[in-house]
């Protein structure tokens, strides 16, 4: 046997089998193994190009530009939050303004409610505008973790007899 191998084996579920054959058939690859391999080439040049400084963006049919996020990729990138800071919850993982009991999600959801400007945030919640910027920027970056946290969230409230709308 060649030493320069090294034996995989993991066991998945139904549903992880099912993503897998997904992305196997996505890459038009022979094998999972394959699949595999392909995705993780992927993800190393994808995360090398944001760590350079790029970013993803998607086009639609008129040429519009949005922004596309790949928040496991992209939350190591700034960790060192100068207006953002955590606080002790029994279950909430996300980032507050720091001095204030203020979610960096709420200003964001804030913000993209009322169609503010970062600037027209910044003067409602009153806070400097780098505070909004970061904090826009720290919610791009960990979207599955401020869904995760307003589904609980609401799930708690429900249970509670709190009648929350969509």
């Amino acid at each position: 046997m060649n030493n320069d191998f090294k034996r995989q084996n993991f066991n998945v579920d139904a549903d992880q089998a099912a993503d897998l054959e997904a992305a196997r058939i996505h890459l038009h690859a022979a094998t999972v193994k394959d699949a595999m391999l392909r995705a993780a080439r992927l993800v190393n040049t994808l995360a090398r190009e944001l760590q350079s400084g790029q970013r993803l963006m998607l086009l639609d049919n008129q040429g519009n530009a949005t922004r596309f996020v790949i928040s496991d990729l992209e939350q190591g990138e700034a960790t060192d939050w100068v207006y953002l800071c955590e606080r002790p919850h029994p279950w909430r993982r996300q980032l507050y303004i720091k001095g204030r009991k203020l979610l960096a999600s709420m200003v964001w959801n804030d913000m993209l409610a009322n169609g503010f400007t970062v600037e027209e945030a910044a003067i409602d919640r009153d806070l400097p505008v780098e505070a909004v910027i970061e904090a826009v920027s720290y919610c791009e970056r960990n979207l599955d973790l401020i869904k995760m946290e307003s589904a609980e969230e609401k799930t708690r409230l429900l249970a509670s007899g709190v009648l929350v709308g969509d």
